[in-house]
């Protein structure tokens, strides 16, 4: 790995290179978490609530840091169904492996439901653009009766183009 820089533009302003948020992405798309990479790994010289602020002032960066979390989410779900796969080929399994891997899997199974639609539970919202009219009227007044035939017309027009 390079030796990764920051420089500030003022005490209150934080830039980072596009080579660290790279490093970052990696990073997360391996399937480790920010706490881990700004507190254990120290990869950049800054505190994980710096990085923070500094993901709510740069939405672009945000986004890429979001979008790498998704990955190494999936990541994470990939590694469990390799382990899932090894275990199902050795006969003699573990019980405490065979429970870690269990819950392990049910907490990446949840924060990947939060964080992406492709494992999540809840149907895609599905949008349905109708227009609905509902006229009540006695016709006593000639602008009612007016506005009435206009609508039947904008019916029989729609109907014409849905049976075409």
């Amino acid at each position: 790995m390079s030796e990764i820089t920051t420089t500030t533009q003022s005490k209150n302003e934080l830039i980072l290179t596009d080579s660290d948020l790279n490093t970052v992405e990696e990073l997360l798309i391996e399937g480790r978490t920010l706490t881990e990479i700004f507190t254990e790994l120290k990869v950049l010289p800054i505190s994980y609530l710096k990085f923070i602020n500094y993901l709510k002032k740069n939405p672009e960066a945000n986004k890429r840091i979001t979008e790498a979390r998704v990955y190494g989410c999936q990541t994470l779900i990939d590694k469990l169904l390799m382990i899932y796969n090894q275990n199902l080929e050795d006969k003699t399994l573990d019980p405490a492996v065979v429970v870690w891997t269990r819950d392990r899997a049910a907490m990446v199974k949840w924060v990947a439901s939060k964080i992406s639609d492709l494992y999540s539970d809840k149907p895609k919202d599905v949008h349905i653009n109708k227009q609905q009219n509902i006229t009540i009227s006695w016709l006593d007044s000639p602008e009612i009766a007016e506005r009435f035939a206009s609508y039947e017309k904008q019916d029989e027009e729609k109907k014409e183009i849905i049976e075409q």
